[in-house]
């Protein structure tokens, strides 16, 4: 069983914006809860649903579920559904700008059937009973208030890896969501996240860094393949502009590590690297436009 809760952290392909909620105490609070009904009153969200394989390795008893909820391409909510053996784990995750505000889980064992004679015979899936259930408010990642009642069967430290947990669950989403997008460094870096040893913050950024040398290798290759489709004036042009874009991305990844490096918490380290690898597929999914423009009447 922890086994299988453990598999949550798989923590891939994380792509946030610069924080930018920052409210907490009272107002904070009110505010996320505005939200909230905002997100659930809305009839018209867009809805992806990952099942089973598609985001665990293991498969609990009775299946496990994600939902995401979107609105003009963007997540606001997330619904994780977990099967275990003696009861269902649900847990509500809602996103405001891209991050994560608010959290409310809950536990529902199913009713134990037993026999006179025999004891326990087994469970009654038709029927639960509610153990437990708790809602955490958030601000830049850090928990501003909690909110908990009864008492859980299965143990955990659950609230320190909701942010992980949601932001993996949202880039799965929203890749998805954009299926027939889906380049084949994503799908290797999605396998190497997938590996138990790379649960680690180590393990994560060790993943992406290796994600961040085959985008780069992608980007010359596609830059040379330009290049030899352009006219000499067009190629005097790229390469100044892809001079330019060096600088800038030096400069760039300057500001992502300090940026990152002053906030608290080891979970920024990886999304420090995840955003450099956003960073460099931006360039190549540019630099891919414009080959496919100039090679359309080939098809």
């Amino acid at each position: 069983m922890n086994d299988k809760m453990r598999l949550f952290f798989i923590w891939l392909l994380i792509s946030i914006v610069v924080p930018t909620f920052s409210q907490s105490g009272k107002e904070g609070i009110e505010t996320i809860k505005t939200h909230i009904d905002y997100i659930n009153e809305y009839s018209e969200l867009e809805v992806i649903t990952l099942t089973n394989s598609e985001f665990l390795d293991d498969i609990p008893d009775n299946g496990a579920q994600i939902i995401g909820y979107f609105k003009d391409d963007v997540l606001f909510k997330i619904i994780e559904w977990f099967g275990a053996s003696y009861g269902i784990l649900t847990t509500e995750y809602y996103l405001k700008d891209s991050q994560l505000v608010y959290v409310y889980e809950k536990e529902n064992s199913y009713l134990q059937m037993i026999d006179s004679l025999n004891g326990f015979v087994g469970f009654n899936f038709s029927e639960t009973r509610l153990n437990y259930e708790a809602e955490y408010y958030y601000s830049n990642g850090i928990i501003i208030q909690n909110n908990l009642k009864g008492e859980r069967l299965y143990k955990s430290n659950d609230s320190e890896g909701f942010f992980m947990r949601c932001f993996t669950h949202k880039k799965l989403l929203e890749i998805k969501r954009n299926d027939n997008e889906v380049n084949q460094i994503d799908v290797e870096l999605k396998k190497c996240l997938n590996l138990r040893e790379n649960y680690t913050t180590a393990g994560m950024v060790k993943c992406t860094n290796l994600a961040i040398k085959k985008w780069d290798e992608e980007l010359n290759v596609k830059y040379q393949e330009l290049l030899g489709l352009m006219t000499e004036d067009q190629k005097i042009i790229l390469k100044e502009s892809q001079r330019k874009w060096i600088e800038f991305r030096d400069k760039e990844i300057d500001l992502i590590n300090r940026f990152y490096s002053d906030l608290q918490g080891t979970m920024w380290i990886p999304i420090s690297a995840m955003k450099q690898v956003e960073l460099i597929k931006s360039r190549v999914l540019i630099i891919e436009d414009y080959i496919s423009t100039l090679t359309l009447d080939d098809d």
